[in-house]
């Protein structure tokens, strides 16, 4: 058992070590869109360019709009509980010698976005889609929503979760997990809830927390490695 212990440690270090420099160009990528994104939101009401985007992916072409149709309610409260309660259990059954430092990361890094980006809905005073348009489509959600369209925090803590657990991910869950929280980026849109920068924006801060959870983490891994 204690073999064990020491080998599931051992491997944790190596995912951490094994990392490289991506959660660097991770941080450094997110806070250049979180940059432009911040100044351009900051200015109030949408651009045109923004608008027709918006209104693409709120009333979808058909083929599209069918496969969003669909997602949406995996993607409402109960539904997405339920699907990240299948998802936990999938990952403790297939990836149990990493599970708790997946979890772990996973966890932190969509704590730490979702306080960065309600942190910056104080700052940056921007509606949301129904506040300015009066054709929008909801499909479901509330028509009023609440607090600051930017960034979209749902969408910078999906990203999040997915960087903060990408080291310890094989292929099949990578591909899932950019695929989920591509979905939630798009449904935010879908539901009329932000607008194309407030997603941009959520996307940035995501990775942003997701790299700080690693460069973090390395440093203290490699502070208890020297003094083991």
């Amino acid at each position: 058992m204690a073999a064990d212990r020491v080998t599931v440690a051992s491997l944790s270090i190596d995912h951490v070590r094994g990392a490289g420099k991506w959660p660097w160009v991770a941080i450094a990528v997110g806070l250049v869109g979180l940059a432009v994104t911040t100044v351009a939101a900051s200015t109030g009401s949408p651009s045109s360019a923004e608008v027709a985007v918006f209104r693409w992916f709120n009333d979808p072409p058909r083929v599209l709009g069918g496969v969003t149709a669909l997602i949406n309610p995996v993607l409402r409260p109960v539904g997405l509980t339920v699907f990240i309660v299948v998802v936990v259990v999938l990952l403790f059954v297939s990836r149990r010698d990493v599970f708790w430092a997946l979890i772990t990361h996973a966890a932190g890094a969509g704590i730490l976005a979702y306080l960065m980006a309600n942190a910056l809905k104080g700052v940056v005073d921007r509606g949301r889609p129904p506040a300015y348009l009066s054709d929008v489509l909801v499909h479901g959600y509330p028509t009023d929503p609440r607090g600051s369209g930017y960034p979209s925090s749902h969408t910078a803590v999906a990203i999040a979760v997915v960087v903060g657990a990408w080291p310890w991910l094989n292929l099949p869950w990578k591909i899932g997990g950019v695929a989920t929280a591509a979905a939630i980026a798009l449904n935010r849109m879908y539901v009329g809830a932000h607008f194309p920068l407030d997603v941009v924006g959520g996307i940035a801060v995501g990775l942003v927390s997701g790299g700080l959870v690693h460069v973090v983490d390395r440093r203290q891994s490699t502070r208890r490695h020297r003094t083991a």
